[in-house]
């Protein structure tokens, strides 16, 4: 079956169209700068958005390098030394609480329960100042020969003892006082 069609054109066009060579390559130049507008377009955004992060990016190489210019200057490396002698007298300072109250815990008996604690850094010393219950004056007897026969607590003085008596229960109150040099918490450091 042939459809019927019916052609406008004039006489001389009625025939299939083929462009000419010219026209094949102006039309895909055409075809090209569009598509090349097309992806530019596009990629705008992304191009400011890079731009902006090379912008922040080269700041904070200029901050790096002065602070590296600082740093190998004489006076950064004795500002950096200055730093890191704090860092160590901080990490000495804490460390001296940690063995202390480690020891003090293993020579506690549980029949004594510690109500506060009070400790002082000064002039290379710590002084602790604690205050206990005990059940008994039996137990507070055995944890002071504990406390003597120990190496951080055999200076340990005793302040006062009082008996509290409720109608439920009765124990002993008392308080004692520690003086430890930083010196002698270095020497036992393994």
């Amino acid at each position: 079956m042939k459809s019927d069609r019916i052609n406008l054109f004039p006489d001389d066009l009625k025939h299939s169209y083929v462009p000419s060579k010219e026209n094949m390559i102006a039309i895909s130049i055409i075809g090209v700068i569009i598509l090349i507008a097309l992806l530019t377009v596009l990629r705008i955004p992304q191009i400011k958005k890079h731009e902006k992060e090379v912008t922040q990016l080269s700041a904070e190489l200029q901050t790096v390098q002065r602070e590296l210019a600082f740093y190998n200057s004489e006076k950064g490396k004795n500002k950096i030394d200055l730093k890191a002698e704090i860092a160590d007298k901080f990490n000495k300072e804490h460390n001296a609480w940690t063995g202390l109250l480690k020891e003090l815990t293993l020579l506690t008996p549980a029949k004594i329960w510690f109500t506060s604690f009070n400790g002082k850094l000064a002039n290379n010393q710590i002084v602790l100042s604690l205050a206990a219950n005990a059940t008994s004056q039996e137990a507070i007897s055995e944890f002071f020969v504990s406390l003597e026969n120990s190496y951080y607590f055999r200076h340990s003085k005793f302040k006062f003892s009082e008996n509290i008596v409720s109608s439920s229960s009765s124990f002993y109150r008392f308080e004692f006082e520690n003086l430890i040099k930083l010196s002698e918490i270095e020497q036992m450091r393994p």
